[in-house]
């Protein structure tokens, strides 16, 4: 009950995305106080019965700057809710692609390179400190996946941690994954990559809009010198 009233029993007016896991909606608790985010989960999001409860333990003990805190959560019949703090900023995607003035992004060279550093402790983090050494995949390093503050620090979601692995909820793949079908420390690594190649250059990691020898991110850079890759913006201008 107080998650539907937080959210006006999820009110289309209160809906802020759709994604493959379900919509998320902005509510507000503490009497109005705190604004949160609110994640209703497609029944098929999760795996198995236990999976949400697995998911549960897997992300509350997660504290970190960089990565999204997980506030609560609740399941009533079929109903599986998440609540994670609320990141006003849009997403990294968002601020690369589509908030643009003339044609560009206009984050700053050093937005993009703090940005790039606060993601990757936040990866660092999952990778060896939660796990006690051991490593964990988390199969989403990808822009839309990362949030933005009001200071541009970089908030990662937790949204694929544990979820199933498809082509529209993982990043870039690893060319290992695609001839063997399995998931190693390299392939969170090769998509944070191509994602610094996406927030230096400004491109899509994939853009059918271009000529075919361009569309792909990684085969385009590879045998291109750091200006060509640049973002055109910053030619002769890093700040």
């Amino acid at each position: 009950m107080e998650i539907k009233s937080a959210t006006n029993n999820f009110s289309g007016k209160h809906e802020m995305a759709e994604g493959g896991f379900g919509k998320v909606y902005r509510g507000f608790i503490d009497n109005q106080q705190t604004m949160v985010a609110v994640k209703l989960l497609n029944k098929a999001s999760i795996e198995t019965p236990t999976g949400f409860h697995v998911k549960i333990a897997t992300l509350s003990p997660i504290h970190h700057r960089n990565i999204v805190s997980l506030i609560g959560y609740c399941k009533e019949e079929d109903e599986m809710i998440f609540v994670y703090e609320y990141i006003a900023n849009h997403t990294l995607e968002d601020h690369l692609h589509r908030l643009l003035k003339d044609g560009h992004s206009e984050l700053s060279w050093n937005e993009r390179l703090t940005i790039l550093i606060g993601v990757a402790r936040a990866f660092c983090h999952l990778q060896y400190f939660i796990c006690g050494g051991s490593f964990k995949q988390y199969r989403g390093v990808k822009s839309s996946n990362i949030l933005l503050d009001d200071n541009f620090v970089a908030n990662v979601s937790l949204d694929d941690l544990h979820s199933h692995v498809s082509t529209t909820d993982i990043g870039m793949f690893h060319p290992y994954y695609c001839l063997y079908k399995s998931l190693t420390r390299d392939s969170d690594t090769y998509s944070f990559g191509v994602m610094v190649l996406e927030v230096l250059s400004g491109r899509w990691e994939v853009d059918n809009r271009r000529p075919l020898e361009e569309r792909i991110l990684p085969s385009w850079a590879l045998y291109r010198e750091a200006r060509e890759i640049l973002d055109p913006v910053f030619h002769g201008n890093l700040s």
